[in-house]
């Protein structure tokens, strides 16, 4: 006969897959923020094209390199494209850079991420690492048109904090989750990963195109 003690100890362990859940999909919807919102953030400019790489390039020099916007005129009723100029002429070495270095942040942070977890505890270090994470994405447009420097300093702590994630979680389900329910609450624990995508994929676009890339950040 299962006791109330054994029943509030499987709830406690839900609780925390659930909460694990949460972090992940936290970790890819402030992950893959950036990748939706730097489309409409550079703008459309041959500059925007690497000096060095533009003799390689040449095909691309009287292209636009971005999605056009499909619009209706009012008079005629036809839809003719308006390519959307952006803020920032980053060149295509700044964009990767921007991109790439959330990963050199995330990556060095995967090794101690457990050691951490365990020497502050699973609820702190989830909790922390995603509170700070949150608030640097929030600061992304104003470290924008500060200075790129500061952006891409952003973006790497932005990654050196998620980075703790996963191994936090693995720490969790190692010391909440029985042998036997091992594989079931990491599937709840990682449906983050996949739904965290398909939410910053589908919504990012949407609230850039109705309310401007910044509110991006902020959502």
């Amino acid at each position: 006969m299962t006791t109330q003690k054994e029943v509030q100890l499987k709830e406690a362990r839900y609780v925390v897959t659930f909460m694990a859940a949460v972090g992940t999909i936290n970790l890819y919807l402030l992950r893959n923020s950036l990748n939706i919102a730097i489309i409409s953030m550079v703008g459309v400019k041959n500059s925007s094209l690497d000096v060095g790489n533009q003799s390689e390039t040449e095909s691309l020099q009287t292209t636009v390199h971005v999605c056009p916007r499909y619009q209706t005129n009012s008079t005629t009723d036809v839809h003719f494209t308006q390519y959307q100029q952006g803020e920032f002429d980053w060149t295509l070495a700044k964009q990767g850079l921007l991109l790439s270095c959330y990963f050199y942040g995330y990556t060095f942070s995967n090794i101690p991420g457990a050691w951490v977890a365990k020497l502050f505890g699973i609820r702190a270090t989830l909790g922390v690492v995603s509170f700070v994470s949150s608030i640097l994405t929030i600061l992304i447009p104003l470290t924008a048109r500060l200075n790129f420097g500061f952006l891409v300093a952003v973006r790497l702590l932005i990654g050196l904090f998620q980075g703790v994630t996963l191994p936090t979680i693995m720490q969790a389900i190692g010391i909440w989750s029985p042998p036997c329910e091992h594989t079931r609450h990491i599937a709840i624990s990682f449906i983050g990963v996949t739904s965290g995508n398909m939410v910053a994929f589908t919504l990012a676009g949407l609230i850039v195109a109705s309310f401007g890339w910044e509110c991006v950040f902020y959502a």
